[in-house]
C-alpha cells in the first residue's frame, strides 16, 4: 500500500479513509515483530521501512505522498 501511494497508483485519501485504523492498529500490534525482522537482513529492513513510513505519517495526520495534512472524509 505504501509503495502504491508513493508512486501515485492509488488514491491516498480513499485508502486513508478506509484503512487508517487498520494500518495504525496492525503496526501497533506487530511493532516488536517488525523491529526484530527488520534487523535480520537489509531486504527485510527495506520491506518494513515502507510500513513504518506509512504508519508514522498517518499517525500524525499527514499524507505519505505529499507530507501535507490529510483528513478523514
Amino acid at each position: 500500500m505504501s509503495e502504491q501511494i508513493q508512486v501515485g497508483f492509488v488514491n491516498e485519501d480513499v485508502l486513508y479513509e478506509h484503512c487508517y485504523t487498520i494500518v495504525l492498529e496492525a503496526y501497533g500490534n506487530l511493532s516488536d515483530y517488525i523491529v526484530e525482522e527488520s534487523n535480520t537482513s537489509p531486504e527485510s529492513k527495506e520491506l518494513y521501512i515502507h510500513l513504518e513510513r506509512l504508519h508514522d505519517k498517518w499517525k500524525y495526520g499527514h499524507s505519505l505522498r505529499t507530507g501535507m495534512p490529510i483528513q478523514r472524509l
